[in-house]
C-alpha cells in the first residue's frame, strides 16, 4: 500500500508555489469570485426588500402566499423578516447555490488544467461548465445531506464521509461523472488514504480562514486528486 501514498509535503509546497509563481491567474480567479459573491450578495438584500414591499401592497399578498414556503409564513400573518420567508427565497437560495457551482467547478477546471501543465488558461474558463451546473447543484446537495447525517451520528462517521467523498467536484468537472457516479467514484478512489485526507482537512481548517490562500487550498487538493487517480490507474 506504500507505493500509493502521496506525500502532504510534496502537495502543499507544490500548491504554494504554483500560487505564487502564478499569482496572476490564480489571484485573478480569487478576486473574480469575491466580486461576483459581494454582487450576489447585494442583489439578495435588494430582492429581500422587494419582497417585503410587495407584500405590503394588498393586491400582492394572495400571490405571495401562493408562492410561500410551505410553513414557513404562519397563519393571518403579512409580515416578511428575511427573504427565505417567500416562495421568492426559494429562487435565491437555488441561485446561490447555482452560482457557487459554477464558480467551484470553473476553478476547479481551472486548477486541473494547470496541474496537466496547460500554462495558457483564459479567464472564461472560471465560467465554462455551466453545462454541469444542475450535476453539480445536486451533487452538493446530496453531499451536504450525507455528511451531515454522518455528523448527527456521533460526528465521527460525518468526518469519515468527508473525507472519503471530498473528490465529487473534480469527478464532475475531470470525467464529466454524473451525481451519484462522483460520489460512488470519490468513495471507491479515497479507500486506504483516510489518514492523509484526514490531515489535509485539518491543514485545511488551520489556514482555510485566510481568504487569499483559499486557492492553494484548492490547488493542494487537486494534487492530491491526481496523484491518487494516477495510482489507482497504474
Amino acid at each position: 500500500m506504500n507505493d500509493k501514498r502521496f506525500s502532504l509535503f510534496d502537495a502543499v509546497t507544490w500548491a504554494v508555489r504554483s500560487f505564487l509563481d502564478n499569482f496572476r491567474l490564480f489571484g485573478g480567479a480569487l478576486l473574480a469570485v469575491m466580486g461576483l459573491f459581494l454582487v450576489g450578495i447585494a442583489l439578495l438584500l435588494l430582492i429581500s426588500r422587494f419582497t417585503f414591499f410587495l407584500h405590503q401592497a394588498p393586491d400582492m399578498r394572495n400571490f405571495l402566499w401562493q408562492f410561500k414556503l410551505s410553513g414557513v409564513l404562519q397563519p393571518r400573518t403579512t409580515e416578511v423578516h428575511v427573504p427565505l420567508v417567500t416562495g421568492f427565497g426559494f429562487f435565491i437560495f437555488m441561485g446561490s447555490l447555482a452560482l457557487v457551482s459554477l464558480l467551484s467547478m470553473g476553478y476547479a477546471k481551472i486548477c486541473l488544467l494547470f496541474q496537466s501543465g496547460v500554462q495558457e488558461i483564459p479567464f472564461q474558463t472560471l465560467f465554462s461548465c455551466w453545462r454541469q451546473i444542475v450535476t453539480c447543484m445536486v451533487a452538493i446537495l446530496f453531499f451536504a445531506l450525507l455528511v451531515l447525517l454522518g455528523f448527527s451520528l456521533l460526528i465521527i462517521p460525518g468526518i469519515y464521509l468527508l473525507l472519503r467523498l471530498c473528490f465529487f467536484k473534480y469527478l464532475i468537472v475531470d470525467t464529466n461523472a454524473g451525481i451519484l457516479e462522483s460520489l460512488s467514484k470519490s468513495y471507491k478512489m479515497t479507500a486506504g488514504y483516510e489518514w492523509e485526507l484526514l490531515a489535509m482537512l485539518v491543514l485545511t481548517l488551520f489556514v482555510g480562514s485566510f481568504v487569499p490562500l483559499w486557492p492553494a487550498i484548492e490547488l493542494m487538493y487537486v494534487y492530491a486528486y491526481r496523484k491518487i487517480s494516477s495510482a489507482i490507474a497504474a
